[in-house]
């Protein structure tokens, strides 16, 4: 019983320290009609997103135009930084995330890259690049070149940072490549757990295995 009990604790505290600081992840919270797809200029909002710039859409996994297929990394929906269109590199979105002065947290996102040699490929034979930006601060170029013929190719890109206030803004542009699609997905920040979060984990589970161990010792044979 003692065992199960350290087990139970141990397996309690790993996810809460993991846990997505995100809301609206994977732009499924404003679902696109089937096929279809929904705009949103500079000023508009939706689930957890605030957006800047021209104007980008949510697409839906089957959307399908000259040949190829916009889908998504997961789910139903991605976003496209382009909008209708190339848009431009001050299109963009971003949340404010409630984080812990001084805590670091991991930040991954999947870019998706759209190549096709049906009628629109003159605008979709270019690397897809996505920028970062960490509290308005300088933004970091994320390019992905990777190619699956008329559909989305999608990476995962993955960085660090360390928040400087109980509030931390997230934001995506479209990057300085001239594309006709530029797909976001699948949006993750999570805390790093703290050393001492990490010794109590190891601790326990140290103790778990010697109960685990001890129980085998004292069953006697049959």
């Amino acid at each position: 019983m003692r065992a199960f009990s350290l087990l139970a604790f141990v397996v309690v505290a790993s996810p809460a320290a993991a846990a997505n600081l995100v809301v609206n992840p994977g732009f499924e919270a404003n679902p696109a009609a089937n096929g279809g797809y929904i705009q949103y200029f500079g000023g508009n909002s939706f689930t957890g997103w605030n957006v800047v710039g021209s104007q980008l859409i949510v697409i839906d996994h089957d959307y399908v135009e000259n040949g190829f297929q916009t889908n998504a990394h997961s789910g139903q929906n991605s976003l496209d930084l382009t909008g209708l269109g190339a848009g431009t590199s001050t299109t963009g979105i971003n949340q404010d995330l409630s984080t812990v002065i001084g805590r670091t947290y991991t930040l991954s996102f999947w870019v998706g890259n759209l190549h096709s040699n049906g009628g629109a490929a003159a605008f979709t034979n270019d690397p897809t690049t996505v920028d970062v930006s960490i509290n308005g601060g300088t933004r970091t170029a994320f390019t992905h070149g990777g190619v699956t013929q008329n559909l989305v190719n999608y990476k995962q890109f993955a960085t660090s940072f360390v928040a400087t206030a109980s509030t931390t803004n997230l934001a995506f542009f479209r990057g300085a490549s001239v594309d006709y699609h530029v797909a976001l997905d699948d949006v993750s920040v999570t805390a790093i757990p703290e050393p001492m979060t990490w010794s109590l984990m190891i601790v326990g589970f140290g103790l778990v295995g010697a109960a685990m161990r001890r129980q085998r010792i004292g069953t006697p044979a049959r």
